[in-house]
């Protein structure tokens, strides 16, 4: 039985929180939750943290930080927004042009 499958209420299968797991909706393949429930999030946010600090006030753009962890833009972009919200990082205000010409927000590290 797929992980989708043990729950018959959507309601009853809630985001994971991004501290142990990956995160997944409800309506996810079966193989995206499993997928999720491989992944250490702390283990990959530490990355992310430890590569914008690295850029000091210079900060990182998503781009940049897949550059300098090596990191795929998949694994690196979900990490962002968490890691605003427990405020490690934040929006400098800045953006600067991407691999695809696109703005792209540039990040800054705060010390907690």
């Amino acid at each position: 039985m797929s992980v989708a499958q043990k729950y018959h209420d959507p309601a009853q299968l809630p985001l994971l929180d991004i501290h142990d797991h990956g995160a997944y909706r409800w309506s996810d393949p079966d193989t995206s939750i499993e997928a999720a429930l491989q992944v250490d999030a702390t283990v990959r946010e530490q990355q992310v943290k430890d590569a914008v600090r690295s850029k000091g006030k210079y900060g990182a753009t998503c781009s940049e930080i897949v550059a300098i962890t090596g990191l795929s833009w998949n694994t690196v972009s979900p990490r962002l927004a968490p890691l605003r919200r427990k405020g490690f990082l934040y929006d400098s205000g800045q953006r600067r042009l991407g691999p695809t010409n696109r703005k792209q927000i540039v990040w800054l590290y705060r010390e907690k």
